[in-house]
C-alpha cells in the first residue's frame, strides 16, 4: 500500500495500520502512518498521570497486532535500559522534549548479557516524532525538559 492517510482518528488510524501485513509492515512504513494519528487532547489528558519518581503507561487501545500507549514522566524519570521483543516503535511528543539512547552491547559480549555501549542519541522536541525497528538494540527514554 502506497497511500499514506491524513489527519486520522484513533478507529480510521488502527484500520490503516490493520489493512498492512504485520508480517510486512516495516519500521519506515510505521512511520508514515503514525503522524497521520490525530488523538484528541481530551483523550491525551484523559490518560495523563505522573508518578514521582519513574514514568507510567497507559493504555489506549490494544489490537492482536499493535497497541497505542500514553508515557508520561516528568523532567529527569527515564526508562530501564530495555529492549522491545521484536516490535516497531513509534513515539510522538506531546510534551516537554524526550532524549532516545539506543545501545549496543559492549565489546566482545553477547546480546543480553552484560554491560552496553551507547549507539546513539537523539533529542526529540515537543510535536517531534522518533522511533525505531526491531532490533535486539536495547533503549533507554529519558524526559530532559
Amino acid at each position: 500500500m502506497d497511500v499514506t492517510p491524513h489527519d486520522l482518528g484513533l478507529d480510521e488510524s488502527m484500520t490503516e495500520v490493520g489493512r498492512e501485513p504485520v508480517s510486512s509492515l516495516t519500521h519506515e512504513r510505521l512511520m508514515e502512518l503514525t503522524p497521520s494519528l490525530q488523538l484528541s487532547d481530551e483523550l491525551i489528558e484523559s490518560r495523563t498521570s505522573y508518578a514521582p519518581a519513574t514514568y507510567t503507561r497507559h493504555l489506549v487501545c490494544r489490537s492482536a497486532d499493535f497497541e497505542l500507549l500514553v508515557l508520561c514522566s516528568k523532567p529527569g524519570h527515564e526508562s530501564t535500559i530495555h529492549d522491545h521483543a521484536g516490535s516497531l516503535n513509534a513515539i510522538r511528543v506531546y510534551r516537554g522534549e524526550l532524549t532516545s539512547r539506543v545501545f549496543v552491547p559492549a565489546a566482545g559480549r553477547p546480546a543480553g548479557t552484560g554491560p552496553v555501549e551507547l549507539l546513539t542519541e537523539e533529542r526529540v522536541p515537543e510535536g517531534g516524532w522518533t522511533g525505531w525497528a526491531s532490533t535486539s538494540s536495547p533503549t533507554r527514554l529519558r524526559r530532559t525538559s
